[in-house]
């Protein structure tokens, strides 16, 4: 007789205890502040994982970076819904753009996909500016529709671009 136990919890409640290949991981889960009714989620618990479903980034605008609890069940090697690598991937657009690259190169036309740049903005070098525009700028790995703009022109670039130099993130 196996028991299935489902635990859903924020990335803010959750502590690795453990993470082990061979062993597999072990956590604890903190007290909700917003439980559900009827659940366990008003107490503090500890288990051990066997699955793992994910529903929304560790990583977002302005908040903590859970990313090394997520880096934790993926070193345990625990299966889940989408690849635990590829969720890492998303938290970093230049990762995730970097597979959407690969995809595109190895299935030609059969995966389209718009041309995208890296740029490192890690100095007042003189990188290059599109040649076609509109363009749309994303701003480091920020999700949920945060940190974009479209540009029109080169000199909407430019201005941008004198305001991107003062902080450190990717574009």
């Amino acid at each position: 007789d196996q028991r299935i136990c489902v635990e859903q919890c924020g990335w803010a409640q959750l502590t690795i205890v453990s993470a082990s290949a061979t062993e597999g991981c072990v956590v604890d889960i903190s007290a909700s502040e917003d439980p559900i009714f009827g659940t366990n989620q008003s107490e503090f618990r500890t288990t051990k994982v066997d699955f793992v479903l994910v529903r929304n980034y560790p990583r977002c605008v302005h908040e903590n970076d859970y990313r090394s609890i997520l880096l934790g069940l993926n070193y345990a090697l625990l299966p889940s819904v989408n690849s635990l690598f590829s969720i890492y991937c998303a938290t970093e657009r230049a990762l995730l753009n970097a597979e959407l690259n690969r995809l595109a190169r190895l299935h030609g036309d059969a995966f389209p996909f718009i041309d995208s740049y890296f740029v490192d903005n890690l100095g007042e070098g003189q990188q290059k500016a599109p040649t076609k525009y509109p363009v749309v700028v994303k701003v480091g790995s920020s999700c949920a529709g945060y940190g974009k703009m479209l540009i029109r022109n080169e000199q909407s670039f430019t201005d941008l671009r004198s305001v991107l130099l003062m902080g450190r993130e990717y574009y």
